[in-house]
């Protein structure tokens, strides 16, 4: 994950009313055709229970898998053993910087803070300050094991089956995750983490992977330079389809059931859409000044149009015109667009996607999106959010064959987001994929926060119930923390 640049909202909390309460006349909890005497969770932050820019000993607590498997416990489950954080980061969250800097960065958190203007406002902010080294976080701070929970925040796919990915003497190259590191089996560190799964002898499985396949490069603004989407075809190790088959099959093993979730669409995520294409706004001496600092501009890009450097469509699409009210900021072009002579910039489209880490202070006082264009790495264009959609349609066709042919159940969290996108209501409030507002994301705008894996969980036990004919009870949303306010 990238470290997230201070964001300041004043965003009011707002949830709307609906629905009735679901706990009428349940039947008493069986485990139907599935044994929950050994529940063990792979993934990767999301099966962790990462939020707000952070891992602590209290998301880990929260996560879905620690509250499926409290459920499944009222059903013949067995204990749940997690790998947790201990002393400062166990109490705080500590997100580490996975570019090979070892720093650990503190849990956001909701507070009021001022800008480059001096205006003071409500947002994300540090819980403190970097610590540091991270030497300490990935050398000895995790509870002793064997554990039910598997889950390595950075995982893509094709790392749980990748032998030294839990190695401390591999973090120099990078080939290993200081978030394995502290909790790999310290008698055999070059094992795999889903044979560390697997030998783990699960009796039950969930296993949620692929989000981060696409979203490295999602968050980096389709930066090809530093992340690339996971290929779908190659070997286990490299392409998607073999390398997710692979770990279906070292989890089923032994004959254990289990459930696959799918991929939401990471776009819809409030991540990439807390910052609109438009939010620029102008009063109309602003948009006359900044008018007349184009004209220049605008009349090379119609010299390009005449002379047959562009069409009369890309020549449109690359002019900038401003007016009072809001306006769509100015962002880089894609190399190729360019005109000699004149900056490769263009106005943002409704597509266009511009990403939460976009430095607020730069945008309010360094001219980012009015004066100069938002750099590339900060939008993502059409081109490459169809990308990141034809990706996550085909895991999700892989993932959900898998579960077929492996008679597995299968839990859609791609239809639940879409849900969540228009209102998800549970017990009379409803939530949705707002930022800090729709109330079931952390502050990263990436991951849920404990309502939002509290969702998570109760779609599990629905897919679970349906498929083993169980009766694991739901938990009550509502009655789990959402975000802090100051």
């Amino acid at each position: 994950m990238k470290n997230l640049h201070k964001i300041l909202y004043l965003l009011p909390l707002a949830f709307a009313f609906s629905c009735e309460p679901e706990f009428d006349d349940l039947p008493a909890p069986t485990g139907g055709s599935a044994d929950f005497t050994n529940y063990v969770a792979v993934g990767n932050s999301l099966t962790a229970g990462y939020q707000s820019n952070a891992l602590s000993a209290d998301g880990q607590l929260n996560s879905f898998p620690a509250i499926l498997s409290a459920q499944m416990k009222l059903a013949g489950g067995g204990e749940h053993t997690v790998p947790l954080l201990t002393g400062d980061y166990g109490s705080r969250g500590a997100g580490l910087d996975l570019l090979g800097q070892n720093l650990i960065v503190p849990e956001l958190k909701l507070d009021y803070s001022a800008d480059c203007l001096g205006e003071i406002s409500l947002g994300p902010t540090l819980d403190g300050m970097p610590y540091g080294s991270a030497q300490g976080f990935f050398t000895s701070n995790a509870t002793p094991g064997p554990y039910n929970n598997y889950a390595v925040p950075g995982a893509k796919s094709f790392h749980l089956l990748a032998p030294g990915y839990g190695n401390a003497a591999n973090l120099a190259n990078n080939s290993a995750n200081p978030y394995y590191v502290r909790f790999a089996n310290p008698s055999n560190n070059n094992e795999t983490v889903v044979a560390a799964a697997a030998s783990a002898n699960p009796t039950f499985f969930s296993l949620w992977i692929g989000n981060n396949d696409v979203l490295g490069y999602a968050t980096s603004g389709g930066d090809e330079g530093n992340e690339q989407i996971t290929p779908i075809a190659g070997p286990a190790g490299v392409g998607f389809e073999a390398t997710y088959n692979a770990l279906v099959a070292s989890l089923t093993a032994n004959g254990a059931n289990g459930i696959l979730a799918n991929i939401p669409d990471i776009t819809s995520i409030p991540f990439f859409n807390t910052i609109r294409w438009n939010n620029l706004e102008l009063t109309a001496a602003e948009a006359t000044a900044l008018n007349q600092a184009y004209a220049n501009y605008n009349a090379g890009i119609d010299q390009a149009v005449a002379g047959g450097a562009l069409t009369e469509n890309q020549g449109n699409l690359k002019k900038i015109n401003f007016s009072a009210g809001n306006n769509a900021f100015v962002i880089n072009d894609r190399p190729g667009r360019s005109v000699p002579g004149l900056p490769n910039i263009r106005q943002a489209l409704p597509r266009d996607l511009i990403i939460l880490s976009t430095p607020q202070d730069s945008l309010k006082c360094a001219g980012w999106g009015s004066q100069k264009g938002i750099p590339l790495n900060y939008v993502l264009d059409k081109t490459e959010t169809d990308a990141i959609k034809g990706a996550i349609d085909s895991y999700n066709s892989i993932i959900k064959q898998a579960a077929d042919n492996n008679n597995l159940a299968f839990v859609d969290t791609k239809a639940i987001l879409e849900e969540m996108e228009k209102g998800l209501s549970f017990n009379g409030v409803t939530y949705s994929t707002q930022f800090i507002s729709g109330g079931a994301f952390s502050l990263d705008g990436v991951h849920p926060n404990t309502v939002g894996y509290a969702i998570i969980a109760n779609a599990h036990i629905d897919a679970i119930n349906s498929k083993y004919g169980s009766s694991i009870p739901k938990v009550d949303v509502n009655q789990y923390e959402g975000i802090v306010f100051p």
